[in-house]
Parts: structure tokens; C-alpha cells; sequence
């Protein structure tokens, strides 16, 4: 049974044996960094399309198409552990080497955010775009650890 005539011609006995057969649910999301271009898979082991949608959220940053600090579109998307317990994935920029850090909600692990670069008051800082700033960092040995 195609998984397009549940949506569009389905019935609740063809959604009720779709959910018996362990059919799931896949959502692929793009997200722009720099030049690259990254496709992520968010799979929910059910026929719930809210489930599918509201994990394809998790995933809450915007594209990042150039370095906040020298302005080079030539960034990757990457990984580190710091001092062997702290996990990071981050945005580095290949020519100037700096970096914004992804966050996550305590609340929630799974909900990924860009750090946003905040006043001293605390305010997030916005661009002549009106869009907020990430939080770009000058790489630093130290702090890469």
C-alpha cells in the first residue's frame, strides 16, 4: 500500500493497518551551511503525521549561508568533545576558523539551536536585516580543547 493514498484517498481502517504493520513516517529537512548543503532524515515509527512534523522541529536553526565574523561562505558543519564529556557540533568557518556553537534545551536534548549573540542586557542582538546574530566565536586553542 502506498503510503500517498493514506493522505489523500485513506481511510481510518487503512491508517489503523498501516499502524499494525509498523509503517513510519520520513521527512527529509535541508539546512544550508555555506556553500554545503545538508539533508537531514527525521523518521517517526508511526503513521502520525504531528509526530513526524513536531520531530522535524527539533532541528530549529536557520540556513547559515556565510561567517559572521569575516563574511567567507566556505564553512562545515562539525563535531568535537571537549575535555572527553562535553559534546559540541558546530558551524567553523574554513578561512578565518571561527565557529558558533549549537545549543540545546535543557528541557528537551533533542532541540538543536544556533547560539545567538546577546547585549548586555541580555537581549538577542539583531543584523541590518533585522535577523537575529548568531554568537560567532575567534577560534581559540584553549577553548577547542
Amino acid at each position: 500500500m502506498e503510503p500517498e493514498s493514506l493522505w489523500f484517498n485513506g481511510s481510518s481502517q487503512k491508517l489503523e493497518k498501516l499502524r499494525t504493520m509498523g509503517a513510519v513516517l520520513r521527512k527529509s529537512i535541508t539546512k544550508t551551511i555555506g556553500k554545503e548543503k545538508h539533508v537531514f532524515q527525521v523518521e517517526v515509527n508511526s503513521c502520525d503525521l504531528y509526530e513526524v512534523v513536531t520531530e522535524s522541529q527539533n532541528l530549529s536553526f536557520p540556513d547559515v549561508p556565510f561567517c559572521g565574523l569575516c563574511g567567507s561562505d566556505d564553512l562545515r558543519l562539525g563535531s568535537h568533545l571537549a575535555q572527553n564529556k562535553h559534546k559540541y557540533v558546530t558551524v567553523t568557518c574554513n578561512k578565518c576558523r571561527g565557529y558558533v556553537n549549537f545549543g540545546k534545551q535543557q528541557e528537551n536534548p533533542n532541540i538543536y539551536f544556533l547560539r545567538l549573540k546577546k547585549d548586555d542586557k541580555g537581549n538577542t542582538m539583531k543584523g541590518p536585516d533585522n535577523k537575529p546574530l548568531f554568537d560567532w566565536k575567534k577560534f581559540s586553542q584553549e577553548e577547542k580543547g
